[in-house]
């Protein structure tokens, strides 16, 4: 059932940039990667240590077809595989997302378009944020959503784009399943070497299939059924430092807030922080990425305080083209979790290497 929704999704997004288009070119590439690291701490976990080698293959692809029109169709694959070598708990983490997205001019301001993805997962999550249970999971699950939107271009580079928001959640064990609503709305400023700025919004209702609502000290209510009610707010910029785009930058600030449909128990904030650097020298490319993140969950109590928690993610990844469809890389990752409650401490790192060819 869920190849027949994919093709269907894709058929939908091929009408979507199918109207009026007289002359279209494909293009695409396609990355294939292997190498070889260490994970000090694949449990994620502050009581339960498995460290292991592993071998990492990563699949990257994607077809675009434009048209004079400016509609374009574009399809991407992303297929990330770690097989653990010495890990009892868990032998490999899966992650497989297909993604089809098409849009399509209306008169010569406005643009129509959608975005549909598939993502399959066999990974260890964290999910102390939304479950009563704070620890790492490794979950099994699928996801189906859909985002249509409508964006609409000023003058002066400025846009606005409203989006909806339609996602299908599925676990196999572990975590409970839900669908998710609502949408999301964009204000932006383009500007110099293809640079922006941008607000951002989403809203959002999670409803889970069988989970109970829980009262203030953490048991479960009978006969009812738990939701999530969402919203985001937040800010991005992304800037080229020249104009061949050899320095860039990407930052985005946001802040959410979500309340449970009973006693409030889930309710938390947080504020997250994300900042991405590359330089791309002549055959280098240098990436450094991190993640600040702080919760505050005002209705669980620690010792008498408020539960809080804040984690970091830093991640760094060096390329050298060897060969004209080949690269070498090195790539190092380090997390950490702290909080007033144990469960929710952890410290891990992993590191490796290996090549990339392309074609």
């Amino acid at each position: 059932m869920k190849r027949g929704m994919l093709c269907v999704a894709a058929l939908a997004v091929a009408s979507l940039s199918a109207v009026g288009e007289t002359v279209a070119v494909w293009d695409g590439d396609v990355s294939v990667e292997g190498g070889l690291g260490w994970r000090d701490n694949v449990l994620r976990s502050g009581v339960m240590n498995e460290d292991s080698a592993f071998m990492h293959s990563v699949v990257d692809a994607s077809a675009m077809r434009l048209s004079e029109t400016d509609a374009f169709l574009m399809f991407y694959l992303l297929a990330d595989d770690i097989r653990y070598f010495d890990a009892p708990s868990v032998n490999y983490e899966q992650f497989l997302s297909l993604t089809a997205q098409g849009s399509i001019p209306v008169g010569v301001r406005d643009e129509l378009g959608l975005m549909l993805n598939y993502l399959y997962q066999h990974q260890i999550v964290d999910a102390s944020a939304t479950e009563a249970d704070l620890r790492r999971v490794l979950v099994l699950g699928h996801s189906l959503s859909a985002r249509p939107y409508w964006k609409r271009l000023f003058p002066k580079s400025w846009a606005f784009k409203l989006e909806g928001v339609a996602v299908g959640q599925v676990f196999e064990h572990e975590l409970d399943s839900y669908w998710e609503g609502g949408g999301a709305a964009a204000l932006s400023k383009g500007y110099g070497n293809r640079s922006e700025v941008a607000l951002l919004w989403e809203s959002l209702v999670r409803h889970y299939d069988t989970r109970e609502q829980l009262d203030l000290d953490g048991f479960a209510v009978p006969d009812t059924r738990l939701e999530y009610f969402q919203n985001e707010v937040g800010a991005e910029w992304r800037h080229n430092w020249d104009a061949a785009r050899t320095w860039r930058t990407l930052s985005r600030l946001g802040y959410l807030l979500s309340v449970d449909n009973g006693s409030g128990y889930f309710d938390y904030d947080r504020l997250v922080f994300r900042q991405r650097v590359q330089w791309r020298p002549d055959k280098w490319t240098f990436e450094l990425n991190a993640r600040l993140s702080a919760y505050r969950h005002p209705n669980q109590n620690v010792i008498d305080e408020e539960r809080w928690r804040a984690a970091a993610v830093l991640e760094g990844r060096v390329e050298r083209s060897l060969a004209k469809h080949l690269d070498a890389f090195a790539a190092a990752e380090s997390e950490w979790s702290r909080s007033n409650d144990a469960r929710d401490e952890y410290d891990a790192w992993m590191a490796s290497l290996g090549l990339a060819l392309m074609f």
